[in-house]
């Protein structure tokens, strides 16, 4: 196990995201990290007239894979801009969700994550 920040992305690099259901992403399994800072990042949003898109990136946490519960702190950039946020870990696994919001809207964006390890983790492996 390595104590260097490691980073992980949540949403790839200009995802298309359509509609206004939640998009859930793959489960991270967020055992051997305290916390991570996050970066979310989205376009200009298309929409009917009056109601461009745009986007809300939360996470949730579950100790199951089965129950989430969502977490704070939500991302919710400006058109192409980078907004970052802070969030500690307490339960061993994490998903991103992308809620996209407007009138028949759609965009594209991504998060990336700047995980922090724990403090006193030790690796055995050799």
């Amino acid at each position: 196990m390595s104590d260097r920040i490691a980073r992980i992305v949540l949403l790839p690099r200009y995802t298309a995201l359509y509609g206004t259901a939640p998009i859930y992403g793959a489960p991270v399994n967020v055992r051997r990290f305290a916390g991570a800072v996050l970066v979310g990042w989205r376009s200009q949003g298309l929409g009917t007239a009056g109601s461009q898109a745009s986007v809300e990136y939360g996470l949730q946490q579950s100790t199951d894979l089965g129950i989430w519960n969502d977490i704070e702190p939500t991302l919710s950039p400006a058109a192409e801009d980078e907004t970052p946020a802070s969030v500690t870990f307490d339960l061993e696994w994490i998903r991103l969700v992308s809620t996209v919001s407007g009138t028949k809207p759609g965009l594209t964006g991504w998060v990336v994550g700047h995980f922090v390890p724990r403090e006193g983790l030790v690796s055995f492996a050799q």
